[in-house]
């Protein structure tokens, strides 16, 4: 927990942005794969790996108006990378509800992109040239 927590939950969505982008690269042309972030959603327990007391500044901003998103403000960003016309086509970009934003310098690393595929080939035990 605490800062520990906070720094598995950034390294775990690097890893999401980091295999969406390999599996873009790997996917047969016309398929294609996306990451997002649906926005701040109070409820998520996005503050459990934050350290008291900065956990409860946290946890007081979802009542500031315009701070955070809702649900469905969440599941329209959803929707809209799953079937707006406007993003057809486009394959390992990241966004930032329905906006196309450039990731970290580290989440466009191709080099652990690739590694981060092959270890993930290997726990699930596929061959790395999958699907």
């Amino acid at each position: 927990s605490g800062l520990f927590g906070f720094s598995a939950y950034a390294d775990s969505k690097l890893a999401n942005v980091l295999f969406t982008r390999e599996l873009a690269n790997q996917l047969p042309d016309g398929q294609t794969a996306t990451c997002f972030h649906p926005g701040v959603i109070p409820g998520s327990n996005f503050a459990r790996g934050i350290p008291f007391p900065l956990s409860l500044g946290w946890e007081a901003i979802e009542f500031v108006p315009g701070v955070t998103d809702s649900v469905e403000d969440g599941g329209r960003a959803l929707a809209h990378l799953a079937a707006s016309p406007v993003v057809k086509g486009t394959t390992g970009a990241y966004f930032d509800k329905q906006n196309q934003r450039r990731p970290s310098r580290a989440a466009r690393d191709d080099e652990m992109a690739d590694r981060l595929w092959s270890v993930s080939a290997d726990l699930v035990d596929v061959e790395p040239d999958w699907p």
